[in-house]
């Protein structure tokens, strides 16, 4: 889900959402893994040229009035900047969490502020894109308008976890990671 903000600011126009890739392409430090059809490979590549190579074998093309008729959606972190220059490892690998995680979509749901319309737009890039195309549409054709939310009430007062001390000692550790460049931004609840 690519978020435009579009409610905090003018130039949020479109949302972007994405799901059930045909590839996907995950990296942990040196290897990359290509999931396609069921099937892993391993490479020792650059991430960024294997999503480059990858692309290039998929073109589509562009739509006039939509910033995303299928392509790359993901995140690249921090850590794949080792890929592109030669920077210090100064922080904690975390083996459950990849350095980029890429899906290769051939649907989405393009959602226009502006027009205050949702799009959804496939394009066939291999034999299960319509299948694919078809499964989202069906999701929204099939939709009923959802009822009121049940209203939110606590059943007992709001009560501390841990004591003041606890907390002033995970506080103290945080701001450690933080000054270490171990993390940029911690939510302690």
């Amino acid at each position: 889900y690519l978020d435009s903000c579009s409610h905090m600011n003018q130039q949020g126009r479109y949302d972007i959402i994405v799901a059930m890739p045909f590839i996907t392409v995950t990296t942990y430090g040196d290897t990359t893994e290509i999931t396609q059809n069921e099937t892993v490979t391993k490479s020792n590549e650059d991430p960024f040229r294997i999503i480059a190579d990858l692309i290039d074998n998929y073109q589509v093309d562009t739509h006039d009035q939509l910033p995303f008729c299928g392509g790359a959606v993901g995140y690249w972190g921090y850590d794949l900047g080792h890929h592109i220059e030669e920077l210090p490892y100064i922080s904690k690998a975390v083996d459950s969490i990849p350095d980029m995680a890429i899906g290769i979509y051939d649907t989405a749901i393009v959602v226009d502020h502006q027009t205050r319309q949702a799009i959804i737009i496939g394009v066939n890039l291999n034999e299960e894109s319509s299948q694919r195309y078809e499964i989202i549409s069906n999701l929204f054709s099939n939709s009923k308008p959802h009822s009121k939310p049940p209203s939110f009430s606590l059943i007992a007062p709001p009560k501390w976890s841990s004591d003041l001390s606890a907390y002033e000692t995970l506080f103290s550790q945080i701001k450690n990671y933080i000054h270490n460049g171990d993390c940029y931004q911690v939510n302690l609840a």
